[in-house]
């Protein structure tokens, strides 16, 4: 376990806090701070069901864990890269590895291969993940120019719980980036047109009616407890029924976003040096079907 001291709290106390503006700054109930510690370049935060936040650091291949208590730990030090995290209803980690071209779940100290190949090739670099009771939803961009893409394009993948069957669901965008769902659909931010698609969700898994959800999107994706979605690009917009009602600037390009803390109305900001909490009246979505109780820990 690793805790992190007075001196990283010191870049935190510097840095400005982000200026939320429009529909959203009304619902804003307190100061922004950050997450003890200095990142370069963090990703992927996801909720577990107590509230608290994993995030990946990816130039330290880290993974990370904010305690609603306010702690840090550091619970994955392995030398591995990792990008988008999902604690699914089963209370296990889900993780993507973009360098070793998989999706992969930590189990306490158990670790197995949800994904690495569809159609007898292997994947391009799985960049975001997003769990339901149904299955594993990702994303598998190619962003490295030294890396040779291994599939015919970039596209969206499923795999039923239980399966080892691996399902394109979605292949008319062109990067795929962020991903969120709710019991009935699933969002994917096209970081290739700069736009955000909403998909109907069918009781197998797969995905139909593709429609536009919002005119953004590059990276994470997260969804409000009154529907709205927040979108990551060079800053975080967030969009009602389709029309942008709210910005959120932060002294750094931003890379994702989630809900977090036991209550889920704490905004937390992944990017460049911290990440940032922004305390809210409004509560994030439960963005994945569970019987687990909301107070239960995740496994990791």
């Amino acid at each position: 376990m690793r805790r992190f001291g007075v001196l990283a709290l010191a870049l935190g106390a510097c840095m400005p806090a982000p200026d939320v503006t429009g529909a959203l700054a009304a619902h804003v109930t307190g100061p922004a701070s950050t997450v003890d510690g200095w990142y370069r370049f963090s990703e992927g935060p996801t909720r577990a069901p107590n509230g608290d936040v994993f995030f990946s650091n990816l130039p330290s291949r880290t993974i990370h864990r904010w305690h609603t208590g306010g702690d840090v730990e550091t619970v994955r030090d392995d030398g591995e890269m990792t990008n988008g995290l999902a604690v699914g209803p089963d209370g296990v980690l889900y993780v993507c590895e973009p360098y070793r071209r998989r999706v992969i779940a930590i189990d306490g100290d158990t670790t197995r291969v949800v994904a690495d190949a569809y159609d007898g090739a292997i994947l391009n670099s799985p960049n975001d993940v997003w769990v339901s009771a149904r299955g594993v939803y990702f994303t598998d961009p190619r962003y490295s120019k030294d890396r040779e893409m291994k599939q015919d394009g970039e596209h969206v993948y499923f795999v039923a719980h239980g399966s080892s069957e691996v399902v394109r669901v979605a292949n008319d965008l062109v990067r795929p980036n962020g991903i969120v769902g709710t019991d009935d659909a699933l969002f994917v931010a096209d970081d290739g047109v700069g736009k955000t698609f909403r998909y109907d969700i069918a009781a197998d898994g797969t995905l139909s009616n593709r429609t536009l959800a919002a005119d953004a999107g590059a990276d994470g994706l997260t969804l409000d407890e009154d529907g709205r979605l927040y979108v990551v690009t060079e800053r975080v917009e967030v969009f009602d029924g389709g029309a942008r009602v709210a910005t959120i600037e932060t002294p750094f390009r931003p890379t994702n976003v989630t809900f977090g803390g036991e209550d889920r109305r704490t905004l937390f900001i992944t990017g460049k040096w911290v990440v940032h909490r922004v305390p809210l009246d409004v509560a994030g979505a439960i963005t994945r079907t569970s019987t687990q109780s909301e107070s239960s820990s995740p496994r990791r």
